[in-house]
C-alpha cells in the first residue's frame, strides 16, 4: 500500500461523509427538518419551567425568616429553573 492509496481512501471516506452521492436539496431539506424539530423539545421545556414557577412562587419566595441556607437555596432554585 503506497502512501497515494492511503490518501485516496481518506478522501473517499471524507466525501462519504460530506454527502457525496446525495442529492444536494435532499440533505438540505433533512438539514432543515432536523433544525426545525429542535423547537417542539425546547417549548415543552419552556412551558414546564413556566408552569413550575407559577405553581410555586409562593412557596419558593425567600421570607426573612428562614436561614441563610434555605434563602440563598431558594434564590439558586429560581435563579436556574428561570435559567432552563
Amino acid at each position: 500500500s503506497s502512501y497515494f492509496d492511503h490518501v485516496n481512501s481518506q478522501n473517499e471516506v471524507l466525501f462519504d461523509l460530506r454527502g457525496g452521492g446525495v442529492d444536494e436539496g435532499e440533505l438540505v431539506q433533512g438539514a432543515f427538518d432536523w433544525c426545525a424539530n429542535l423547537g417542539a423539545p425546547a417549548a415543552l421545556v419552556a412551558g414546564g419551567v413556566l408552569a413550575t414557577l407559577i405553581d410555586a412562587r409562593d412557596e419558593m419566595a425567600p421570607r426573612k425568616n428562614d436561614s441563610h441556607a434555605v434563602r440563598t437555596s431558594k434564590q439558586a432554585w429560581r435563579f436556574f429553573l428561570s435559567t432552563s
